[in-house]
């Protein structure tokens, strides 16, 4: 199920409180309870993570916006473009990850693996490639267009925290910021660059 902000804007079926959205898109299986959510128009919906069905959501984001004319977009574009659906070309996207923890095994390590201990590996490993592979097929697409820096990707690296997202206690926690505040100064040159890049075509 997405939740798609133009179609909310038309039909109250598709229209829920920014609460419900996030309590339902944050579901993660065995660590919350799924989320019973209702729209506006009292249609109850049972969801659990989005990242379960898509973990990097970018290039759904692109292919929706592919399907929508100039005019859906902006109802204020001239009227050459009212009826054009936009390219790459036209596009800034930034995506930004949910960090990551640069976890590596040794064929030492694995070799000897059976199901159970595959079980918990093999999940990171899978959502962490779905989510390099849209990146990578972003890449090429926006290196076919004469902008290419108009797509970025910042996957945050969490440094010494634990990924894991039920440790909330105070040392992890303490970590995690610091580790935000690391990845603030590491890409500030690329933050900067893509909020010009934003402020420069709002609206075009």
């Amino acid at each position: 199920f997405f939740f798609k902000q133009h179609l909310a804007k038309k039909d109250m079926d598709y229209d829920y409180l920014i609460k419900d959205v996030a309590r339902g898109t944050s579901a993660a299986p065995t660590y919350f309870e799924s989320a019973d959510v209702k729209s506006l128009a009292n249609n109850t919906y049972t969801l659990i993570d989005g990242g379960v069905y898509v973990n990097n959501p970018a290039l759904c984001a692109y292919a929706e916006t592919r399907t929508m004319t100039f005019e859906q977009l902006c109802p204020e574009v001239g009227d050459e473009l009212k009826a054009k659906r936009p390219t790459a070309d036209d596009m800034v996207i930034f995506s930004l990850g949910t960090a990551s923890s640069a976890q590596k095994y040794s064929y030492k390590e694995i070799k000897n693996w059976g199901i159970v201990s595959w079980i918990k590996p093999l999940i990171g490993v899978m959502m962490s490639g779905v989510s390099q592979n849209v990146d990578y097929q972003l890449r090429e697409i926006f290196k076919t267009t004469p902008t290419p820096h108009h797509y970025l990707r910042i996957e945050p690296n969490i440094y010494s925290a634990n990924p894991a997202m039920d440790d909330g206690s105070p040392g992890n926690l303490q970590k995690l910021k610091e580790a935000g505040e690391k990845n603030a100064q590491v890409y500030d040159r690329e933050l900067d660059r893509m909020a010009d890049l934003l402020i420069e075509n709002n609206g075009k």
